[in-house]
């Protein structure tokens, strides 16, 4: 399966500046509010040119999967991380921008 973003953006709700404003004060990814969330598939590619901001979670994550792969995206003020994997195996995180991801109490930051 493949997700291309043809340049088009994709804004969250969060705050344009902070990112996290009105988002989670704990890490529960089953409650956040995620871009694109890849949880346990396989063979999925997301592919820009496009950008992802202002998400109270994790611009892009992919849980419990195996061969995502993640090409020419840029993600940018999101509460989490810019592109998170958490778990799974084989993938492929490649040519993308993280810009201004992350927060002080979840420092996790850009990929």
């Amino acid at each position: 399966m493949t997700l291309q973003l043809n340049g088009f953006t994709i804004t969250g709700q969060a705050d344009p500046k902070t990112a996290c404003n009105g988002g989670p004060t704990t890490f529960n990814p089953a409650t956040e509010e995620t871009a694109i969330a890849v949880y346990g598939q396989t063979d999925v590619t997301i592919r820009g040119p496009g950008l992802i901001r202002q998400f109270r979670g994790a611009g892009m994550f992919a849980n419990n999967s195996v061969g995502v792969t993640v090409k020419d995206v840029t993600v940018s003020t999101n509460c989490r991380s810019g592109i998170l994997v958490g778990g799974g195996s084989n993938h492929h995180v490649i040519h993308n921008v993280s810009v201004r991801n992350g927060n002080s109490s979840f420092p996790c930051g850009g990929i």
